[in-house]
């Protein structure tokens, strides 16, 4: 369903796909299926280069959840990892930002870190500042697929 999803939204004009990591499946170390679904997201948007956001919602894993959660997105070919979708609890913290990065670190610039939710100034997360976005000054346009699905573009 997510592939379709991802293929529609393409389709659709799509400029980045945002998708949440199978929760589930990260807390019980089904890490195959954790890789092959994020590397289906990324191939539905290769063709375009549409980049991938992988959502790892941290505020329901451990350290070492995240650690592999930001190295399975790295190695399914994701443009970026993200803390959370704010819809289950906090969002960015500082100490979850420092472990994402150093855990993509190794890719050298090529998978970064979206520090989502909680983030109200440049001061918040000391992180270079052209990796912040403060939320408040985000603008996000939403188009909506016949799904009823919202796409950001």
């Amino acid at each position: 369903m997510k592939v379709a999803e991802a293929k529609e939204c393409v389709s659709l004009g799509a400029l980045e796909l945002d998708m949440v990591i199978s929760i589930a499946h990260l807390k019980n170390h089904e890490y195959d299926y954790v890789l092959n679904d994020i590397a289906s997201v990324v191939a539905a948007g290769a063709e375009e280069k549409v980049p991938v956001k992988v959502i790892i919602e941290t505020c329901l894993l451990t350290d070492e959840e995240k650690i592999a959660a930001c190295w399975l997105s790295c190695e399914a070919g994701a443009s970026f990892v993200k803390t959370s979708t704010g819809f289950n609890g906090s969002g960015a913290t500082v100490e979850d930002v420092r472990l994402m990065r150093k855990s993509v670190g190794y890719k050298e610039g090529k998978v970064r870190v979206k520090a989502s939710g909680g983030v109200r100034n440049f001061e918040y997360v000391p992180l270079p500042k052209k990796h912040l976005v403060p939320t408040c000054v985000c603008i996000v346009i939403h188009y909506f697929c016949d799904c009823d699905h919202s796409i950001v573009v």
